[in-house]
């Protein structure tokens, strides 16, 4: 089985067609930042004042299933956070904050969610949403498994020595994510958020960042089961 993990998209879906035709990956595991705005059918500002359109139509997996779990940067009122991994869209599946993949040997949690930095530049309700962060109910679920291989996340614990935005450092969703890793000690961790390609080891775990794909630097990664 062939595995491709994929940092932030915001939509890019041109990217990730691309990658996907290329490398004819199995599975896609994305870590947030997806680009899902399924209600704005006009322009908006998706990153950094650029405009775009929201659709899902020119997104085209073919037979490959994609996983993504939720970033800062999404609608999240339309993603529901309570229930299992489920489909969205054809090959297109959901994956909130706590749920569980389970790929041959391999469980991979699924840990969604950051603050967003340019909150103050965004409109509550029409770009950003106060369920960005975690909440208790999703804390309690997300540290209730056991045997943990892998995580899939949008920001990464405190505890990876991380380089990037000061404003990202200070996250209280790092904090969870702290006792996510110091519960589990996954042996791979992989997220993206920080826009900047960066890896590093922690006691047991490799984690990767990835970057995201106008930003041209690595945003994705592949391995094989």
């Amino acid at each position: 089985m062939k595995i491709l993990f994929c940092g932030d998209l915001h939509g890019n879906w041109g990217a990730l067609n691309n990658i996907i035709n290329k490398k004819q990956p199995d599975i896609v595991l994305q870590c947030g930042d997806f680009g899902w705005w399924p209600q704005w059918e006009v322009t908006h500002p998706v990153l950094y004042g650029r405009q775009s359109v929201w659709t899902h139509k020119g997104l085209k997996p073919g037979n490959t299933k994609v996983y993504f779990c939720d970033g800062n940067h999404e609608q999240h009122p339309t993603l529901n956070q309570d229930g299992e991994i489920h489909e969205l869209y054809k090959n297109i599946f959901f994956c909130p904050r706590g749920s569980i993949l389970q790929l041959e040997d391999l469980k991979i949690l699924f840990v969604g969610g950051a603050a967003s930095i340019d909150k103050d530049k965004r409109t509550p309700g029409h770009d950003w949403f106060p369920e960005e962060m975690l909440n208790i109910k999703q804390c309690d679920r997300i540290l209730s498994h056991q045997d943990i291989d892998m995580v899939i996340s949008h920001t990464c614990p405190e505890s990876f020595n991380i380089q990037g935005s000061d404003g990202k450092m200070n996250d209280s969703t790092r904090l969870v994510l702290d006792k996510v890793l110091m519960t589990y000690n996954p042996d791979l961790w992989v997220f993206g958020h920080w826009h900047k390609f960066q890896l590093g080891h922690y006691k047991e775990t490799n984690w990767f960042c990835l970057d995201y794909p106008s930003h041209g630097s690595q945003w994705w990664m592949e391995i094989r089961l």
